[in-house]
């Protein structure tokens, strides 16, 4: 039987191992949908979360999941230890969404060829000796069993955290910035593929079971879709399912939370409004909105399915209408499609909707060259895609949360407007995100520990 060690890597802003402190606590969901696809192959599988425990990297078989582009550094990090330890004999397997979005050139330049990406069908057939037939879709496992690969101890220290719950994957729509799996005009055609229901409810009636015996009242859970009310049908089958379960194990709270566009909660507010109204009911309370930009130009320059009105209804029905607390997530600084009026109406936006509606303001700064979204395949960025192989610690400056830097902005006047701007919506009241600075190859020792201690232990959420 082959065994294959999974790792989570450890938070890029976490403190050092040796300090024996524990990084970013949150429940690997990513790595244990591929825990429970490998199960189902009947391979071993020993799990570690380097945010908790040092990986001894006793397999010379490891698979690794890539939260985001600043993780791949860390994943080459990963290489060189396996490197030290089994010279040549080892095989890397790198996973997530970042991976997809990485071509075959940004791979071989990267990595070594004992690095291979863990997302391709063909490489778990080739690598486990399995046909292709025999790999599972995700959507049709429990992950149950995988769960069961985490010892109490740990488990309990994810529960007692918000932590994700995967329901689907995938949009429909196209946004150019997005690097999640997605529609892409011309090439690919994406829908949101959900989870088997009765499987997903199987695997929350786990965790609340679990949450139970460890004497935890309330679970603060992050829903995986990457727009909550896409598919409302589906959604009611799962809401109608929480609400069972909230009387089963009662008097445990459950408070959920998710993302969604303002085109699909408009949608299902006019033809469905018992949907939402069922969501809250299942403790659905918070809606992420993407607002992303105040302009018409952006919304058609990144494909955005809205306008600022459909914005602001959002906002206004999820509040006035639903009792839901609206957090407007603000991804703006576009090279190229906006200008500081442009900044100046993004920061109006967020301050007016907190204002008015008492929103949670999330900016975020917009990057336009990241693995899977439009712009990293441009041909006109190869030069761009160049540094990023030279100088690996740049794939720190995608993190949507750092500030713009130099890679991301070239243009140094629209980089000092979009910081000033960007700062100015972290600064509002109860706005969550904790901005970070980026790390740049011509710093001084000095000048870069002064940014990695003002980045430590800024987890976004």
């Amino acid at each position: 039987m082959k065994k294959i060690l999974l790792i989570q890597p450890r938070h890029n802003y976490a403190p050092s191992f040796s300090e024996k402190k524990l990084g970013h606590v949150y429940l690997p969901t990513s790595l244990l949908a591929a825990a429970a696809i490998l199960q189902h192959l009947d391979i071993d599988i020993d799990l570690v979360d380097e945010n908790i425990s040092f990986a001894d990297l006793n397999h010379n078989i490891v698979g690794v999941n890539l939260v985001g582009a600043p993780y791949i550094p860390i994943a080459i990090d990963i290489e060189n230890r396996l490197k030290k330890k089994f010279n040549d004999n080892f095989i890397l397997l790198i996973g997530g969404q970042v991976v997809s979005g990485l071509t075959e050139i940004d791979m071989k330049s990267l990595f070594s060829s004992q690095t291979l990406s863990g997302n391709l069908i063909k490489t778990i057939s080739q690598i486990f000796n399995v046909t292709e037939e025999q790999i599972p879709r995700i959507e049709n496992l429990s992950l149950i069993n995988a769960y069961k690969l985490i010892t109490d101890e740990n488990l309990k220290l994810y529960l007692e955290k918000e932590f994700s719950f995967y329901l689907s994957q995938g949009c429909r729509f196209s946004c150019s910035f997005c690097a999640a799996k997605r529609t892409i005009p011309k090439r690919i055609r994406v829908f949101e593929e959900y989870r088997d229901i009765n499987i997903a409810l199987e695997d929350f009636e786990y965790i609340i079971s679990k949450a139970k015996s460890f004497k935890i009242e309330k679970l603060h859970i992050y829903l995986s879709n990457l727009d909550l009310f896409q598919s409302p049908e589906k959604l009611l089958l799962f809401a109608e399912g929480i609400c069972q379960l909230f009387k089963k194990y009662y008097p445990i709270s459950i408070v959920l939370r998710g993302l969604s566009t303002s085109q699909s909660f408009l949608r299902v507010h006019k033809n469905y409004p018992h949907i939402i109204f069922k969501m809250k009911e299942a403790g659905l309370d918070r809606i992420g909105f993407g607002i992303d930009g105040a302009t018409p130009r952006v919304y058609k320059e990144t494909r955005k399915p809205q306008s600022v009105q459909d914005c602001i209804d959002a906002v206004r029905i999820c509040r006035e209408e639903y009792g839901i607390t609206p957090e407007t997530l603000m991804v703006f600084g576009h090279n190229n499609f906006e200008d500081e009026i442009a900044l100046i109406a993004a920061v109006d936006f967020s301050k007016e909707m907190q204002s008015k509606y008492d929103t949670i303001p999330r900016p975020h700064v917009a990057k336009d060259i990241v693995p899977g979204n439009d712009g990293w395949i441009k041909p006109e960025n190869e030069k761009i895609r160049q540094e990023f192989y030279i100088h690996t610690s740049l794939f720190q400056n995608l993190d949507f949360t750092a500030i713009p830097s130099p890679i991301t902005h070239p243009n140094r006047e629209f980089r000092n407007l979009v910081t000033k701007y960007y700062r100015m919506v972290c600064d509002l009241p109860n706005s969550l995100t904790k901005y970070v600075l980026p790390e740049l190859p011509s710093m001084s020792i000095r000048e870069l520990n002064k940014v990695r201690l003002h980045n430590r232990e800024q987890y976004d959420i």
